[in-house]
């Protein structure tokens, strides 16, 4: 009988081998080139005439479809609500406690910037055809955000120690039960995660690093300008979410003992992610990347006008 461990480096290993199927990653990737202008290799992208239709469609529907700020409305169900107090027992009126909550739910999502994660939510399903949320409470976190600084660049992760947090993550990022349809019907949910390498040594709720490799993602290097920038400064680790037994393990590729292992640390049970799908087959995990909905007729407007001018 496999250990654990060996078992759940299967299924990482499953997870993510499971991106090339039907060739979603490279679809991905290619519909990312065309929102940045680039429908033809470099070696005839002067030649040909370029009408970026996938730019101007995807800047059209996203503030179509996140349009607001998320507003909380909190609603009292009864008129009044019992206080004790030195007098007795008194009567008040459960509006002002509703009042309360609702400034303070409001005030929590806008201090998380909780819109600009849904809007970049909404974005990755032109491209992927769905996208990762992750919620939480932030009591022993995988990152040290920043959200008291709103100049700070967009990539900051907001998580904080004793408050919730929403995070986008990138479908790149995140692996999941093939079997699944959904988060709620997956046995398990992954998020790789990149971190300097000394900072997940000096972590002390990690343990068993030492043989840790220095291995980081493709799309983490192709966003450097010098790949060998990255050499030993970086690892990748997985944060591997067991729903049949309600854990979490986090872990590198490969590893014969777990980094950690640790409970839920919330009281719900179930995934911490919420995964978004703006179009597509109801028994599919995976959503229709809209994008790829008008591949063909960006691609011949392309051809068509560059032959006529």
């Amino acid at each position: 009988m496999k250990k654990d461990i060996e078992k759940i480096n299967e299924n990482i290993k499953l997870a993510f081998d499971y991106q090339d199927h039907d060739g979603w990653k490279d679809n991905s990737a290619r519909y990312l080139d065309y929102f940045k202008g680039r429908y033809y290799p470099s070696a005839t992208q002067t030649e040909k005439y370029v009408i970026n239709t996938v730019f101007n469609f995807v800047n059209l529907i996203v503030p179509n479809l996140f349009f607001r700020e998320p507003f909380i409305r909190v609603k009292p169900r009864t008129k009044y609500i019992a206080k004790k107090s030195s007098d007795g027992t008194l009567m008040t009126p459960t509006w002002r406690s509703a009042m309360l909550m609702e400034s303070v739910l409001n005030k929590t999502l806008s201090d998380i910037r909780f819109e600009d994660e849904v809007r970049k939510c909404v974005q990755d399903c032109m491209f992927y055809g769905f996208a990762v949320l992750k919620l939480g409470y932030g009591i022993e976190t995988e990152s040290a955000p920043d959200i008291e600084s709103p100049e700070n660049p967009d990539d900051t992760q907001r998580i904080r120690e004793e408050g919730i947090f929403a995070m986008r993550v990138s479908p790149l990022d995140y692996g999941f039960d093939p079997a699944a349809t959904s988060p709620d019907d997956a046995r398990f949910e992954i998020h790789r995660i990149v971190k300097p390498k000394d900072e997940v040594k000096d972590n002390e709720n990690y343990k068993n690093t030492d043989d840790i490799p220095d291995e980081v993602p493709e799309e983490f290097k192709a966003r450097l300008k010098n790949k060998e920038d990255v050499s030993g400064d970086f690892v990748t680790i997985y944060e591997y979410h067991d729903h049949m037994k309600n854990r979490i393990y986090t872990l590198y590729k490969g590893a014969k003992k777990f980094m950690r292992d640790a409970g839920n640390p919330h009281d719900f049970k179930g995934s911490h992610f919420i995964v978004l799908k703006l179009a597509g087959d109801n028994d599919s995990f995976r959503g229709i990347p809209m994008i790829g909905m008008i591949e063909d007729e960006a691609v011949a407007m392309n051809e068509t006008v560059t032959k006529m001018i």
